[in-house]
């Protein structure tokens, strides 16, 4: 065990709030009976306090109203080391920039799946940090591999600025992506004269270029990053797929199904994990949307 002033700053373990791996959440009622549960995301607010949202009335929001300490247990993807934070419970906010953000994502993820009425975002629960301290020392800090960035950049930008024609230019562009930063795949899709839909238009890295393929502005992860005009990135959609067949499962189960709606085509790979949807925009208006997938590992914040 690490010892007792063995804190980590939570900053430098960010990748633990990507939700890459699930959290262990355990919280104990008033009498004292204990009760762990797994965390899709926790989310990162600041340095001393993290959020969680709150969807539904369960046993773990039950806990915490009648005993406000909870623990958690944080894992970094790209090394598996592991964390606990010890915390207690502040507020609960139901509007603002934190609950925005928070149900940005949650809305684009359900809205993929048809689920935007299954799962909608009621608050978001603020815990400040008490401890974050390594369940096993870490080993020594990983030096950076990708100590070439700033000149991979001056390297894609040299590149587009020779492109004649803007075939040219997104074709390069997605290339390069590949060659300079490791996105295998990518797709450019732009928005059509009604203002209501994305199509694609260029596409690099897929066994069919999907070009033609279109997005409802407003719908899927794709669509709600382009009407909210915030980049909006998933990074485990094979876990999302499964809770969300379960649930869609469950409620044609019991004659529920009129809360579902359609399930939104994911354009790309079919069984994509990751990915990132960057809105492209000029002087405030909406032109397109960049969107980079990966079927294997988890998008990183650095390639």
């Amino acid at each position: 065990m690490a010892p007792a002033s063995d804190q980590v700053r939570l900053h430098d373990i960010a990748s633990c709030f990507e939700g890459v791996l699930p959290s262990p959440i355990s919280t104990c009622s008033k009498e004292g009976v204990p009760n762990t549960t797994y965390l899709s995301i926790v989310h990162l607010v600041d340095e001393s306090h993290v959020a969680l949202s709150v969807q539904f009335f369960n046993k773990t929001r039950l806990n915490i109203l009648e005993n406000p300490r909870a623990q958690v247990i944080l894992v970094a993807p790209e090394t598996t080391d592991q964390y606990r934070m010890e915390l207690e419970f502040e507020r609960t906010e139901t509007a603002g920039a934190l609950f925005e953000r928070v149900r940005v994502k949650l809305d684009a993820v359900a809205s993929q799946s048809g689920m935007q009425d299954v799962f909608r975002l009621r608050g978001v629960d603020v815990y400040r940090v008490i401890a974050c301290r390594p369940i096993v020392r870490p080993q020594a800090a990983r030096m950076d591999a990708d100590t070439g960035l700033v000149a991979a950049v001056a390297q894609f930008m040299g590149r587009l600025a020779v492109c004649g024609d803007l075939d040219t230019l997104l074709a390069t562009a997605l290339e390069q992506l590949e060659a300079l930063f490791g996105h295998a795949q990518s797709f450019v899709m732009v928005r059509d004269e009604s203002g209501k839909r994305l199509y694609t238009v260029a596409s690099h890295g897929f066994a069919e270029s999907g070009v033609g393929s279109e997005v409802v502005i407003g719908e899927g992860l794709i669509g709600t990053a382009a009407a909210r005009g915030n980049p909006l990135r998933t990074t485990n959609f094979a876990r999302e797929r499964v809770l969300s067949r379960a649930v869609r499962e469950e409620l044609t189960r019991i004659g529920d199904a009129g809360r579902l709606a359609r399930e939104i085509p994911l354009p790309g790979l079919a069984n994509a994990k990751s990915q990132l949807a960057i809105p492209l925009d000029s002087r405030g208006e909406l032109l397109g949307v960049l969107c980079l997938q990966n079927d294997a590992a988890p998008l990183s914040r650095t390639r």
